[in-house]
């Protein structure tokens, strides 16, 4: 354990780690990575590990007060099951807003325990998903004091009036249709930059 109680046997941290240390989500670590602002290896497995001396450089640009990074990074979240739709969408939202983490998952009942732990500032929601719909997950985060108040995209390729009704009555901002109309979708993040949503 080194003197800002970092412990690490082989001169890496996970992910998990370095969240831990600088005390914010992993997510946005990964974003860190994805941007470059922190260097990162890959492990065979697929699994990013970050080396000890650059985490305690990165630690000391923060000390300096001229760090790359900043707490109030906003976080929006995609939940489609759909993985290829969910990567365009978020290829098309990181392109469009580098400076916003930007996280997909492809189940409704991962978005849920995600959104407890990284409270994002929009989601954007598919309605239909294998094993739990759209709308439930949506009643359940309005129904929680702790997510109701984050502004929630529905997402949907099948737009009849019933789903549609069904998105509205469960509390969503709007409905988007695919495929999507990315100005609707660029539409939706302008809002939580926005002293409304803050």
């Amino acid at each position: 354990m080194n003197g800002d109680g970092m412990e690490s046997s082989s001169g890496w941290l996970t992910p998990a780690e370095v969240a831990a240390y600088f005390q914010v989500s992993p997510i946005t670590v990964r974003s860190w990575a994805q941007k470059g602002l922190l260097k990162a290896s890959v492990t065979p497995g697929g699994h990013r590990r970050f080396r000890l001396a650059d985490v305690e450089q990165l630690a000391a640009q923060r000390l300096k007060g001229n760090s790359p990074v900043t707490e109030q990074q906003k976080t929006i979240l995609i939940v489609d099951d759909d993985e290829a739709v969910a990567e365009l969408l978020m290829s098309a939202l990181e392109f469009k807003y580098p400076e916003i983490n930007v996280v997909a998952v492809n189940n409704g009942f991962e978005a849920g325990a995600l959104v407890a732990e990284v409270l994002p500032d929009l989601i954007f929601l598919d309605i239909r998903m294998p094993g739990i719909q759209g709308d439930a997950v949506c009643n359940y985060l309005k129904s929680n004091i702790r997510t109701r108040h984050i502004p929630i995209a529905a997402i949907t390729g099948y737009a009849s009036p019933e789903n549609l009704q069904t998105m509205i009555d469960a509390g969503v901002t709007t409905v988007l249709t695919k495929p999507f109309n990315l100005g609707l979708v660029f539409a939706e993040v302008e809002k939580i930059q926005e002293p409304a949503y803050a």
